[in-house]
């Protein structure tokens, strides 16, 4: 996966639990581009008490996708969806890599079956889909919602991955 150093520029809490923000949505900055994307629980970036406005912080992009298909144009675009600040976009772009599908121990067999891509589409975005559906080279469409992952575990004095 392809990893940035983005730049935070606004947080929204999403669901709490009292008064502990379980996931989170944020406003970062990537080289010249703004948009919103969507952190779970599982990234562990909500329970960061640490995370502030104006910060740098190192993640990956993953898109969780609600539409994935080859297309025949050869385009790269990212679009967020406008108004939106749950991280819903539109990208068109090129795979130029193919990764092994992370082990998750509640799906052991899913590293069988499946496989990131990642797409070249002005910023690099992983998308988890079936073995062989595409190949490097292929250019894909897809909507859905940007995850942002934290690389390694973060602390304000340094990353450990």
């Amino acid at each position: 996966m392809k990893k940035y150093n983005a730049k935070i520029i606004e947080i929204e809490p999403g669901t709490r639990d009292g008064d502990v923000v379980l996931d989170m949505y944020m406003k970062i900055k990537i080289e010249d581009k703004q948009f919103w994307v969507f952190s779970p629980k599982e990234t562990g970036m909500a329970r960061q008490p640490m995370l502030t406005m104006g910060e740098k912080i190192p993640l990956y992009l993953d898109l969780i996708e609600t539409y994935l298909e080859k297309i025949r144009d050869k385009k790269r675009s990212f679009s967020p969806k406008a108004g939106n600040t749950n991280g819903d976009c539109h990208l068109l772009g090129e795979v130029y890599r193919k990764e092994p599908f992370p082990f998750s121990s509640l799906f052991p067999h899913d590293r069988e079956k499946f496989e990131n891509i990642l797409v070249d589409c002005g910023i690099v975005v992983a998308i988890s889909t079936e073995k062989n559906k595409f190949k490097i080279g292929d250019y894909v469409e897809a909507d859905g919602r940007l995850y942002a992952r934290l690389c390694g575990k973060w602390n304000k004095k340094h990353l450990v991955i």
